[in-house]
């Protein structure tokens, strides 16, 4: 249902082997129908495959990215975010900074 939610841009699937690669595939494609375009990352952990491969097996479109380590997940993630999130106009106040502010009791 969540994923239904019109203000959703990002969706990651994540399969462990040894899920099947047509599962994965159909749920792609069940959340393609939903979101045309929304941004899509396919975790497939630690695949032996070839990546182009995965990747044409699985999605074709621009919008979806097969990745099979957390690295290139955070990676994909991170582009995706910055794509629909603006950049803020100035840095976040560090956390020490705000902690020296604040009142303990």
């Amino acid at each position: 249902e969540f994923i239904a939610a019109p203000e959703t841009h990002l969706v990651v699937i994540s399969a462990v082997p040894p899920s099947s690669l047509m599962q994965v595939r159909y749920l792609y494609k069940r959340i393609r129908r939903l979101h045309p375009r929304v941004a899509i990352v396919v975790g497939l952990w630690n695949d032996p495959g070839d990546p182009e491969n995965l990747q044409k097996r699985i999605a074709t479109d621009s919008d979806a990215r097969v990745v099979r380590t957390l690295t290139e997940a955070v990676d994909q993630i991170r582009q995706s975010c910055q794509a629909v999130i603006p950049a803020p106009d100035r840095p976040a106040p560090l956390l020490e900074a705000s902690l020296k502010t604040s009142s303990f009791p």
